[in-house]
């Protein structure tokens, strides 16, 4: 398996952060989930939990970014 770049991780953690955003518009927080997420920025679980640990933490930071500025 091929290692990603540095670039190719932040690639992804910003598609995950623009999927979040339209999951989290579309459906609500509450009613939003990592496979919604996931499903919606094209990539498996795994990926998405390597990068954000947990659905708060994810949270705070499209928060932080959308809601704070």
């Amino acid at each position: 398996m091929v290692r990603k770049t540095k670039e190719d991780a932040e690639l992804t953690r910003k598609r995950i952060i623009d999927a979040a955003r339209a999951v989290f518009l579309a459906r609500g927080v509450s009613r939003s989930t990592l496979e919604h997420i996931a499903s919606q920025a094209n990539v498996t679980r795994g990926p998405f939990i390597g990068i954000l640990k947990i659905k708060l933490r994810f949270f705070m930071q499209f928060a932080t970014k959308f809601f704070c500025r």
